[in-house]
């Protein structure tokens, strides 16, 4: 703003939002930084120099292969939005563990594929989620002074929630709380062997 009282800390956080806006206008590695603040020989003017670059203008389109329209706009959906930071390669990777994490035990992901438009690149994901595996039934082999109903709970399973879906990230989470439950009451170097895991696709 010519003519404006010099504060330098709201010249950094107007070159923050600039860059922000950049971002979301789909330059994901914008760069911009204060440069030089020049005084004019009467010291009554200052310019402000920012220096930087936006880079290539990126989107990411994920294709889901396996659904029609109304499924992809489910709860389930991968928001690519919330990883625009992050290198294609990694987002493919991303998405994988996304709906590993609810369930789909087979997901496939082809890509990225890089298409450029005007000077826009395009990177698209192909996904194939397969089938959202839920686990129904856990067996403790070996646990005798814990009632199964509190190991349930702490997988999160109770009366009024009978299955989840499966996450190999949160059984070990819950391997690491049965574990420490056996600590806490003087069981010394609980050892629990690695879950045997049996996917039927027709349940």
């Amino acid at each position: 703003q010519k003519d404006a009282h010099c504060d330098v800390h709201a010249i950094t956080e107007g070159i923050d939002q600039l860059k922000n806006e950049y971002i979301e206008n789909g330059y994901h590695h914008a760069v911009l930084d204060l440069d030089t603040l020049r005084y004019s020989l009467d010291r009554k003017h200052l310019d402000v120099v920012v220096s930087g670059s936006l880079g290539k203008k990126i989107r990411h389109r994920v294709i889901y292969t396996d659904s029609d329209l109304l499924d992809t706009i489910s709860q389930d959906t991968f928001d690519v939005d919330k990883h625009i930071h992050s290198t294609p390669e990694n987002i493919a990777k991303e998405i994988t563990e996304h709906y590993n994490s609810l369930g789909y035990d087979d997901i496939k992901v082809s890509g990225p594929t890089e298409k450029i438009e005007n000077d826009e690149h395009t990177y698209e994901y192909k996904v194939d989620r397969g089938i959202r595996y839920n686990i129904q039934k856990f067996e403790f082999a070996g646990n005798h002074y814990f009632d199964k109903k509190k190991l349930l709970e702490i997988f999160g399973i109770t009366f009024f929630n009978s299955s989840i879906p499966l996450s190999y990230e949160q059984i070990n989470q819950g391997i690491e709380q049965i574990e420490s439950l056996y600590d806490i009451h003087g069981f010394w170097k609980v050892q629990t062997l690695l879950p045997v895991v049996k996917k039927d696709p027709s349940t």
